[in-house]
């Protein structure tokens, strides 16, 4: 993309109302890198992390472990309600790092994951990055 085309795109979302913004935290583990990466690719253990996942899966069709696959969670909202998100892995340099897109969100939504392994520690960070 043209530094015109990326102006021209920035234009048009800050006309709409949108400003990006962008959190990160980190987190050191003891851990093996290769287990960390493996949790994180691991839809069907999402529930140890967020209580209101009630199925996570490979979205059938997608390939896995790769660039393009896909996964959807399904989440409990309340009051007899859920919520599904499907994520999109557009990046992967395994086991240092991924890149996740929201294809559901309204907005861009983007989630990069880094490890970096430190002896028997791995550190852990996660930026998102929004248009809210």
């Amino acid at each position: 993309m043209s530094f015109m085309e990326k102006m021209e795109r920035q234009w048009t979302e800050r006309k709409l109302g949108l400003e990006p913004v962008t959190a990160s935290a980190s987190a050191r583990l003891t851990v093996n890198v290769d287990r960390v990466w493996e949790f994180l690719m691991a839809p069907e253990l999402a529930h140890l992390t967020e209580l209101a996942v009630v199925s996570a899966f490979h979205v059938p069709g997608t390939p896995v472990g790769e660039v393009g696959e896909q996964q959807c969670y399904i989440q409990d909202t309340g009051e007899d309600r859920r919520s599904v998100t499907l994520l999109e892995f557009i990046e992967l340099e395994r086991p240092f790092r991924m890149v996740v897109r929201f294809p559901t969100s309204p907005t861009k939504y983007v989630t990069t994951y880094e490890l970096h392994a430190e002896g028997t520690e791995v550190t852990l960070s996660c930026k998102v990055s929004v248009l809210v």
